[in-house]
């Protein structure tokens, strides 16, 4: 049997739902299982952090002016507390350093992530004490990389923002790790950088991946840590079609080099008509390490497990081991398919 991954959001009603569900369907077959990041605000992925930004004391948050392009102005919806926000607020705006305030003094000590994770590793706990979730799953927790969400502030503050962001979700993965038992806990770091690579520089490039590998820090060595390298989704296609792996073989190849701990995953997308050779040829050239387990992004709803078996046979040529998963999350998937796609895994991991 392959190993399965899930990859993070899951629309289901609320993380009781979405174990329950998982552990009905998938039982011990699945190593760990993420609550889902059910709820409007979560379920956007990076834009579940704007209404932070907004409550932010040291920033401001903008959004262009559709009388003077190019300009911003703040926006009309007062920043009054986390979540008081009308849900098509969560994707408008940029956010910027508040005048006068210091990039060095900029302090992201509440991003919500640890809070939301110690609130349903409870439930976590609570079910598998009463045999719902097998003994040996563990709790997955999916956080963004810090160069996505700070792509949402405005581009002349990026790089003012980005290492005071990095060191908050740092806090929030030691929050977690303080919090819950670490032989309970797995971490996976998301990026949708990849899909931005091709027009990268090489010095951007590098600055990437060196990025992506120093996050490894923030993880303790015994939970266990992957990194989903997407492409994004958007009407169940990614935002930019990746031509083949090189790109995701070229940033796991400096993952496994430069992180300075052990990586247990690496996850890579698998485009549904993507049954060629070529696609997953660069494969030969992973330098997977023997603790790092290979997962492809290749179950698709749309073509089953037919469509599933021939990216597979593609894929053998170049790689002998890997796990399967489908190459986003399940976020945006209606919540009555959930549990056919989840028992489509099972049946193409055991093909």
């Amino acid at each position: 049997m392959r190993e399965i991954l899930l990859v993070g959001s899951v629309n289901l009603a609320d993380a009781e739902d979405v174990f329950r569900t998982v552990a009905g369907v998938l039982g011990d077959a699945v190593f760990a299982v993420p609550d889902g990041e059910t709820g409007y605000a979560r379920l956007a992925y990076k834009q579940c952090q704007l209404p932070f930004f907004l409550a932010h004391s040291q920033l401001d948050v903008v959004e262009p002016d559709p009388e003077n392009e190019g300009h911003y102005r703040t926006p009309r919806v007062p920043a009054c507390g986390i979540y008081a926000h009308d849900p098509k607020d969560l994707y408008r705006g940029k956010a910027r350093l508040r005048d006068g305030v210091d990039p060095a003094d900029l302090v992201f000590d509440e991003l919500g992530y640890a809070g939301w994770a110690i609130e349903s590793y409870a439930l976590f706990a609570r079910l598998k004490d009463e045999g719902v979730i097998a003994p040996g799953t563990r709790f997955l927790v999916d956080m963004p990389t810090p160069r996505c969400v700070v792509r949402m502030m405005l581009p002349s503050d990026v790089e003012k923002i980005m290492p005071a962001y990095t060191r908050g979700l740092g806090n929030e993965a030691a929050k977690m790790a303080s919090s819950i038992p670490h032989d309970q806990l797995a971490i996976q770091w998301s990026t949708t950088e990849p899909g931005r690579y091709d027009d990268m520089s090489a010095d951007e490039r590098s600055k990437t991946k060196s990025e992506m590998a120093a996050l490894a820090q923030f993880v303790p060595d015994d939970v266990p840590l992957g990194y989903h390298l997407c492409y994004g989704d958007l009407g169940h296609r990614h935002v930019v079609e990746p031509p083949t792996l090189s790109t995701p073989v070229e940033i796991a190849n400096a993952l496994f080099r430069y992180a300075p701990r052990h990586i247990d995953w690496i996850h890579m997308p698998v485009p549904q008509d993507r049954t060629d050779e070529p696609y997953f040829s660069p494969l030969k050239n992973l330098t997977l390490p023997s603790v790092t387990r290979l997962n492809l992004g290749l179950v698709h709803e749309a073509d089953g497990l037919e469509g599933a078996r021939e990216r597979m046979r593609a894929a053998d040529k170049f790689a002998s081991d890997y796990g399967i998963s489908t190459e986003c999350g399940l976020g945006r998937r209606s919540p009555e398919a959930i549990p056919d796609i989840l028992r489509l895994h099972l049946e193409i991991a055991y093909s």
